[in-house]
């Protein structure tokens, strides 16, 4: 393999030196000019993707003590944009609007499985069938390649049921919410008028709260749930621009006709980024005879380094990449919160400490921007508490597991300037189940089982070690 690689070097290097050698040889008149793409102008376009709530919820039946949940609605999700760009210089100024349906939904249920005689089983059910919004974007254009952050307004529909009590009749709500949006992407060009694009946005939609009243035959009462509505979104996105295809810069009469600059995307790089990742593990809890379906949501922002190497052929470009992050995910949810003397009160608490992956990389090469579908293994530590009180008694266990499994997913890489380049990422992250058996003096056995599956949006830059760009053969 090393004597390979050395005479693959040695054959680059040679070809490098011939050409350098033929273009010294002609007379050059003018300097060559690359191509200039213009971002100004209508476009429309079509996206699809997949989207994860992080909704606090407090479902409770009667008055408090209250359960305090994560509702994690998460589906596919695929729409359509329309917008106009305005540019000056490098600097891009836009405004967007988009239309998406989602298939987005998740649900909680305390003693939903079997009910002894004399418990209540109670339930909340949380979806999101839609969901638009109308934005601002602000990019900076490096050719080809823009980035840019956006936000703005958002709107949506939230439909929340909710389920009560021995076969009472369930009572579903919808609700009809405005809020806000920020994000940010890159988008690059595929070839003519067309584009595609990397795009995270965060949704906040305010909050919901809905009342269920039982009927009478069923025991009565009021069945009371409050939950935030908060989205986050990772798509892909295609755009075509009107008007003419971009055209190149202006040139003397007698210089050729300018050639189109490449990037030559070989080599080992090193970088680093910074991102946020929302996990959605459902769980289950079996304690004595009722099971509770719930989900534990650790999110918060993620951080590290990667390293890798591509090998380019024409415009393929295959690599291999590992990289290290750290994680402030966290999430803590809790059955009957407020301990009160005789009543059973649980908290369970999950984070992700460190995430670290080893993938390939297959990508398609336009020019200074690189399109690539990424997947490989995935390795992670995770740390669950389980706390239970009856007070005067209170119990807490803690566990920590390294976990290994696999990860997929993509994102576009595009030339900053010299070997610089920035990249939009997105991964999603298996890394199995846990079981955790919990036996405390005075509060019986309990099984907590739960997947471990991560989300994770990300932006980061590299730094490619040997020659920049070049500037293809005319």
């Amino acid at each position: 393999m090393n004597r390979l690689l050395l005479g693959l070097v040695i054959a680059v290097a040679t070809v490098a030196s011939a050409q350098a050698a033929d273009l010294a040889a002609r007379p050059v008149k003018a300097p060559i000019a690359a191509s200039v793409y213009s971002w100004t102008g209508f476009y429309v376009g079509g996206n699809f993707g997949y989207g994860v709530g992080h909704n606090s919820s407090e479902p409770f039946f009667g008055a408090p003590p209250t359960d305090r949940v994560t509702l994690a609605p998460r589906g596919v999700l695929g729409g359509l944009q329309i917008g106009y760009n305005w540019q000056v210089g490098n600097w891009v100024l836009g405004a967007e609007a988009d239309w998406q349906w989602t298939d987005q939904r998740d649900s909680y249920c305390f003693n939903c499985i079997s009910f002894p005689p004399g418990v209540i089983g109670r339930g909340v059910a949380q979806e999101m069938p839609w969901f638009g919004t109308v934005r601002g974007r602000l990019g900076y254009a490096a050719g080809p390649a823009l980035f840019y952050a956006t936000g703005g307004a958002a709107y949506g529909e939230i439909r929340q049921t909710l389920d009560c009590c021995f076969g009472a009749p369930s009572a579903t709500a919808t609700n009809s919410k405005t809020g806000w949006t920020a994000g940010g992407g890159i988008e690059a060009v595929l070839a003519g008028n067309w584009t595609a694009k990397v795009e995270y946005l965060y949704v906040d939609l305010g909050s919901v709260s809905n009342t269920q009243i039982i009927p009478l035959a069923f025991g009565g009462g009021t069945q009371v749930a409050t939950s935030d509505v908060r989205n986050h979104v990772g798509r892909v996105g295609v755009n075509y621009r009107f008007g003419a295809p971009p055209a190149p810069a202006a040139a003397p009469m007698f210089a050729k006709a300018p050639a189109l600059l490449a990037y030559n995307w070989a080599g080992a790089y090193v970088g680093g980024n910074v991102g946020y990742g929302v996990a959605r593990n459902a769980a289950v809890q079996t304690f004595v005879l009722p099971n509770d379906q719930l989900t534990i949501a650790p999110d918060g922002v993620v951080g590290g380094a990667q390293v890798g190497y591509n090998w380019q052929v024409s415009n393929v470009v295959l690599g291999l990449e590992g990289d290290f992050q750290w994680s402030g995910q966290k999430d803590t949810i809790c059955r009957l919160c407020q301990p009160t003397l005789g009543t059973l009160t649980q908290n369970f608490t999950q984070e992700l400490s460190w995430l670290a992956t080893a993938r390939g990389r297959l990508g398609y090469a336009a020019g200074p921007a690189l399109f690539y579908v990424t997947g490989g293994a995935a390795f992670g530590e995770i740390k669950t508490t389980i706390n239970q009180q009856v007070p005067p008694l209170n119990q807490t266990t803690h566990f920590s597991d390294s976990k290994a499994g696999w990860t997929i997913g993509g994102g576009i890489e595009a030339a900053l300037g010299g070997n610089w380049s920035a990249k939009a990422e997105y991964l999603y992250v298996d890394l199995g189940s846990a079981t955790y058996a919990v036996t405390q003096p005075g509060f019986g056995p309990l099984t907590l089982v739960t997947d471990l599956r991560d989300h994770v949006g990300r932006v980061g830059v590299n730094y490619k070690f040997g020659s920049g760009p070049v500037v293809a053969k005319y």
